[in-house]
């Protein structure tokens, strides 16, 4: 079984897919697939998930009519077949290291439910500054803390592409569509602490957010 299956939803993203996706290919961690749901991109979105398709295999790519980001994160879950799942935007970074960080904490404590922490980064922000970038990645942990204090808290920690989840605990868990407000993790989010009872929080940054 492939350890992690990673969904990315794509629509229209030319301006910053190519360094997202290379920056999955470049993780420290090597056993994941990465599953790309074109959303009906009209640029040159679905040409670059095809170079990477070609050039790694461990690259999928999935097509559909844009139809939204829920619906095309429910379309990876179905594709997925990782024994963990987790979600990265189409204009996001991962750390080399993210990957590789997140499993650990995982298998360590025996945790359906990981999560690290992010980095707000400029627009224009490259793979070249992701590589100059020193993070301190030593696998630190606030471990396993009770999920229900979570409940309540801002939105900012709702974000999907901070966590690592195992398929088995996320179960018939999907995104809730059509919601056009943008904040189609909340609910998701919401229903995983609810049924959480523990979760392993890690203070490795995971995501720089573009």
């Amino acid at each position: 079984m492939i350890k992690i299956s990673i969904i990315i939803p794509v629509y229209n993203a030319g301006k910053y897919l190519h360094d997202t996706l290379e920056s999955v290919k470049k993780q420290t961690f090597t056993d994941w697939e990465c599953i790309c749901i074109n959303d009906g991109s009209t640029d040159e979105s679905i040409d670059m998930i095809k170079q990477f398709v070609n050039e790694d295999k461990r690259f999928k790519c999935l097509e559909q009519t844009n139809s939204g980001v829920s619906v095309a994160r429910n379309a990876g879950l179905d594709l997925a077949i990782g024994e963990y799942i987790a979600f990265l935007d189409q204009d996001d970074l991962m750390p080399a290291t993210a990957l590789e960080s997140l499993f650990v904490l995982a298998k360590k404590h025996n945790a359906n439910f990981v999560r690290g922490k992010r980095i707000n980064v400029p627009e224009n922000f490259t793979l070249i500054d992701l590589e100059k970038l020193k993070l301190n990645d030593k696998y630190k942990i606030i471990s396993p803390i009770n999920a229900t204090k979570f409940r309540a808290l801002p939105r900012r920690w709702m974000y999907v592409w901070l966590c690592l989840l195992k398929k088995d605990f996320l179960n018939n868990n999907r995104f809730y569509e059509p919601l056009k407000s943008g904040a189609e993790d909340n609910i998701f989010m919401f229903e995983i602490f609810n049924k959480a009872k523990d979760l392993v929080q890690s203070q490795n940054v995971v995501c720089l957010h573009r």
